[in-house]
């Protein structure tokens, strides 16, 4: 999973852009949820920080640091750039649907390491890259979002690097956690009771 994406600024792009769900806010509700979005991107930081300083340790070690960042810190998703490690089942498990992932080619083609040189070397008249979960495989897991540019065949394997970079991955990481987010509230909720007045199932109007 190899990008050069910041993974941190997307996030920050993705939660700005959810405007249309917070229309109807009130203005201290809306200084509420600018409120709890520094909060999640502190942790989200914290966690940041606490996976880099584990870069080096045991694989196993590692993925509990952040585990432990996540238990601290109340963190609810992972967005992962340039993060080229292979997370477990294990790690997984508690994860499921929270983790993406963002690579820059247009998957399945090119998965792994090298993946815009890959492609310049291919000669692919079209290349691009691809916001995906995470599973423990090799970018492997189901796609959610890709963007894509014609190749213009002048531009060098580096060139093509810097257009993925600047013209996809920087562009569709922000709009596919907005698009994240958007169905994770979508269904969180279809399980909440239609009805959220208890008394007014068979309630009877006063004689």
């Amino acid at each position: 999973a190899e990008s050069q994406t910041n993974g941190e600024d997307c996030l920050l792009k993705g939660c700005a852009e959810r405007d249309d769900a917070h229309r109807s806010l009130g203005r201290d509700e809306h200084r509420q949820h600018i409120e709890d979005l520094r909060s999640q991107l502190d942790a989200a930081r914290f966690a940041r920080d606490d996976a880099r300083a584990s870069a080096e340790s045991s694989r196993h070690d590692h993925e509990m640091a952040m585990l432990e960042a996540r238990c601290e810190r109340r963190i609810d998703h992972l967005l992962l750039a340039g993060y080229m490690r292979v997370l477990r089942r294990t790690f997984l498990r508690g994860w499921r649907g929270s983790i993406l992932n963002i690579h820059p080619s247009l998957l399945p083609e090119f998965p792994g390491l090298h993946a815009q040189r890959r492609q310049w070397d291919a000669g692919v008249r079209v290349a691009g890259a691809t916001v995906h979960y995470v599973d423990d495989g090799v970018d492997t897991g189901p796609i959610l979002l890709q963007g894509s540019i014609d190749v213009r065949g002048d531009e060098g394997a580096e060139g093509l690097s810097e257009r993925i970079l600047e013209e996809v991955e920087r562009v569709i990481y922000a709009r596919a956690v907005r698009l994240f987010l958007e169905r994770q509230q979508r269904a969180i909720a279809r399980k909440e009771p239609e009805n959220t007045n208890p008394g007014a199932a068979g309630s009877k109007r006063p004689d």
